[in-house]
């Protein structure tokens, strides 16, 4: 689905533009598509994180940095801020994580199983790899 909804992208629905001649001319008045550059490889459905940045090794290793969205999924990091950070450092890998909204509950116990502590997950700190990698140079 992620390939079908970038070959059939169309840039009147994320652009401003105008219809005319009864729908037969649009004329955009911007335009979004003409820098991506955005390559898709099939990792397998079972790969874990690992193999999956493994079979894409051959198309970032050149690449000074690469980020990778291992998630399938969409947000609106501030990627700029993301990038900016990353190079300012010297790093070899950030991640994005962040509070789960989950309603789970933590349990801590000891090894008998007494149970210790009990509580939200969301009140415990605790923060979720959101699938979402930058990294320097070669894997």
């Amino acid at each position: 689905m992620v390939r079908e909804y970038f070959l059939n992208y169309s840039e009147c629905l994320s652009n401003d533009f105008t219809l005319s001649e009864g729908g037969k001319r649009i004329e955009l008045h911007s335009q979004d598509i003409q820098d991506w550059t955005i390559t898709f490889v099939d990792t397998g459905l079972h790969s874990n994180i690992g193999q999956r940045l493994l079979r894409a090794r051959g198309y970032v290793s050149r690449d000074e940095v690469f980020l990778a969205n291992y998630s399938d999924g969409l947000s609106d990091l501030p990627l700029d801020r993301m990038l900016h950070e990353f190079t300012s450092k010297p790093l070899v890998a950030s991640f994005a994580s962040v509070r789960s909204a989950q309603s789970f509950h933590l349990v801590s116990a000891s090894d008998d199983g007494l149970v210790h502590r009990i509580g939200p997950m969301r009140d415990d700190g605790m923060l979720v790899n959101v699938a979402f990698l930058l990294t320097a140079g070669d894997l």
